[in-house]
């Protein structure tokens, strides 16, 4: 959320906000305390060491979790597509090594793989192609970090996944998901 404690769940997100989403779900650092480590990975011309996003924008640049325009540009302050931060957080839980997710129909490659994922769930796909708002990628990560699709390349098997069976919540934050939520009164 913001400084004054509102969510906005309406307004459109930017790139830079959702690497910063991005790094908080696969690191688990919430408090922010390691962003500094990262500030200075200027793989992106346009996100300066200075920048308020360049720990988090470098910590998934580095890690190959977001890509640029080109090479050199990210366009921090750019709305983000529905489509972009499917391939964002795809990558997060291990797509993408093949670089699927780029040139002609990557959004159609995108959309198939978190639709095959269960991470559409809720999601209207006609949306993907507009700009994101806040609580369509509170959701689609939400989905992520609770699906058990985390995976692991290998040229000669492909994507496998990662045993034992753990979400990215599971994995990175500890949460577990049970099959009975009912407490001794069968309330959920």
């Amino acid at each position: 959320g913001y400084d004054d404690g509102s969510f906005l769940p309406q307004r459109n997100i930017t790139r830079a906000q959702v690497a910063t989403m991005i790094y908080r779900a696969v690191t688990h650092d919430v408090t922010d305390s390691q962003t500094d480590l990262y500030k200075d990975y200027n793989k992106f011309e346009d996100v300066p060491s200075t920048d308020w996003s360049a720990g988090y924008v470098g910590y998934c640049a580095n890690g190959e979790l977001i890509k640029g325009f080109t090479p050199t540009t990210f366009g921090p302050n750019k709305n983000v597509t529905g489509y972009q931060v499917l391939a964002m957080i795809l990558r997060a839980i291990g797509y993408d090594q093949n670089d699927e997710f780029t040139g002609s129909g990557w959004e159609i490659r995108t959309a198939t793989t978190a639709q095959q994922l269960g991470i559409l769930e809720n999601v209207q796909e006609a949306t993907l192609g507009q700009p994101a708002t806040r609580e369509l990628v509170a959701e689609l990560i939400f989905q992520a970090m609770s699906k058990p699709y985390m995976v692991d390349y290998t040229p000669a098997l492909g994507y496998q996944p990662v045993w034992p069976r753990e979400t990215l919540g599971q994995d990175e934050f500890g949460l577990k998901l049970t099959e009975n939520t009912a407490d001794v009164w069968g309330r959920p």
